[in-house]
């Protein structure tokens, strides 16, 4: 169960990586609610408890550097979560990130985090990296890293070669019929099927699995995940 907020939080400022880390996470769960609550008034699916109220309350300028703080110290599910710009609020939520303060410094880190979960071999960054140039889907990401049409195509490669069927193995496909430049392709494949092996030894995973565990399946297989499991936020 996760602890008082307010023992977190003094834990947190006292260098606690796992305490910011589970704070960061509780914190982005009650802000996604409660802008779906907010857009879904004839609803109470998604209704508020007494936890999120004073998170929201009292912390919620403090997620985005809960986030960092943990992403820094190397814990990887916060490294995943700080590179996906969840610090500022559930994507699509609105904009305002782009006015943020913390944009800059967010958009010089996030890459590199990224890159290294992908080389590190945890599947569950894969495809945020794979989605990051994509301007509808890709979030704060979109735009943030430098286009490459051989290294983009490579991780939609990398993608197929990494698990068999799922919903969205079509729009990596899609990806691959897009590309019309048969250099491109070549090149792209030779480095996925290069990176498939160097950072993920050839394995595969059902991505499916990820996604109802949380999105973080293998890095909670391995006791990599920083914050309590998904569901035990409690009021």
């Amino acid at each position: 169960m996760p602890g008082p907020i307010e023992d977190l939080a003094a834990r947190a400022g006292a260098g606690d990586a796992l305490a910011a880390c589970q704070l960061a996470r509780e914190l982005g769960e009650c802000r996604s609610k409660k802008f779906l609550r907010d857009i879904a008034t004839e609803s109470d699916e998604y209704g508020s408890t007494p936890r999120c109220e004073v998170l929201l309350a009292q912390h919620r300028d403090k997620h985005f550097d809960w986030l960092r703080q943990a992403a820094h110290a190397g814990e990887p599910e916060a490294m995943l979560r700080y590179a996906q710009g969840e610090g500022f609020g559930m994507s699509g939520a609105s904009f305002d990130y782009l006015r943020s303060p913390r944009f800059d410094t967010w958009r010089r880190e996030a890459p590199a985090m990224l890159e290294a979960l992908v080389k590190a071999g945890y599947p569950e960054a894969l495809v945020t990296r794979m989605m990051a140039n994509d301007p509808l889907m890709g979030g704060p990401l979109a735009g943030a890293l430098p286009p490459d049409p051989v290294t983009d195509q490579a991780y939609a490669d990398l993608f197929l070669l990494l698990q068999g069927d799922g919903r969205l193995r079509a729009l990596a496909q899609a990806r691959l019929r897009n590309q019309p430049d048969s250099v491109v392709r070549e090149q792209a494949r030779d480095l996925a099927m290069r990176w498939h092996q160097d950072y993920f030894k050839g394995h595969t995973y059902d991505f499916q699995a990820f996604e109802a565990n949380g999105g973080f399946a293998l890095m909670q297989a391995q006791g990599k995940t920083c914050s309590v499991a998904p569901g035990e936020a409690t009021p």
